[in-house]
């Protein structure tokens, strides 16, 4: 039994099956969701009793909090840890092509 569990094949991620209408609905949930967390994060920032930290390690903790909360979404969400890092890579060079696009925005200090 535990061999025949272990061999299954794994589940495609549920965005790989679905129709059009649906994809649709899937990018707008994913932009909705991501602005409700950048709110939800910004907010525990500012009121947070440790809002004294600097910027960077605030970044750092909700980075760390994201990683966790995408970890818990890709569990239920059938997407496996390949899938998961492939779209973190890809997030990552949309927001490093986004930075290098926005003169205003802060930049990264090395």
């Amino acid at each position: 039994m535990t061999l025949a569990v272990r061999n299954t094949p794994p589940l495609p991620r549920p965005s790989r099956s679905e129709d059009d209408l649906e994809l649709a609905a899937f990018d707008d949930l994913i932009d909705e969701i991501g602005q409700t967390i950048t709110q939800s994060a910004l907010f525990v920032l500012e009121k947070h009793p440790a809002k004294q930290v600097s910027r960077e390690l605030g970044s750092e903790a909700a980075m760390l909090a994201a990683l966790k909360f995408a970890a818990l979404a890709a569990y239920t969400g059938h997407v496996g840890l390949n899938d998961a890092q492939d779209e973190l890579q890809m997030a990552m060079g949309e927001v490093m092509r986004n930075m290098r696009a926005s003169p205003e925005l802060p930049r990264r200090r090395a």
